[in-house]
């Protein structure tokens, strides 16, 4: 509560002076906190009921969460917009899969003319920052001078990659390795 109303008042203070000076880094390090906020509720809700395997695989969730604010924290506003704008990559990347199952799904497939607006705004993304934002975390690509970076790149850039064990034990008990049963 404390966390979120702390937030909430920053938010407050200095969300005008953000808008004004198009601060996408304010906006999308006080969404991150948000939802740190509800993802911090929610494990406190699974330890609760004794759910601890679900809180441990919701503290996964809120590792990345907070790794992927200090990062835009550390990296300043040019990079948020960077991480902003490729939200066109993985939606143009979900629509194809979605539509690669409609049959079996049974829904409504995405239309020629949906998918061609996504692709082509894709296509403008890659042509401002290059081939490597395709990839899951290219958007970090330029900043960590690495064409194809992952999650525990970000991770040793905010120094928090000493909590890796931790992210790859969370992860045994909700997916169906040996390890988890």
């Amino acid at each position: 509560s404390v966390c979120l109303e702390a937030g909430s008042e920053f938010n407050s203070t200095n969300r005008e002076l953000a808008v004004q000076e198009q601060n996408v880094q304010f906006d999308l390090v006080v969404r991150l906190h948000a939802r740190a906020c509800h993802i911090s509720s929610e494990i406190l809700w699974l330890l609760k009921g004794g759910f601890a395997d679900a809180a441990q695989a919701r503290w996964r969730a809120l590792h990345e969460v907070v790794v992927t604010a200090l990062f835009l924290l550390d990296h300043g506003n040019e990079l948020s917009i960077r991480y902003f704008e490729h939200e066109v990559i993985e939606s143009y990347k979900a629509m194809v899969q979605y539509n690669k199952y409609e049959p079996r799904l049974n829904v409504e497939r995405f239309s020629e003319e949906e998918l061609r607006e996504c692709k082509m705004a894709r296509d403008e993304a890659l042509d401002k920052y290059g081939g490597e934002f395709k990839e899951s975390y290219g958007w970090a690509a330029e900043v960590l001078n690495n064409k194809r970076p992952n999650f525990s790149n970000l991770e040793e850039a905010v120094e928090l990659d000493h909590l890796r064990p931790y992210y790859k034990w969370a992860s045994q008990n909700i997916h169906a390795n040996v390890h988890g049963i």
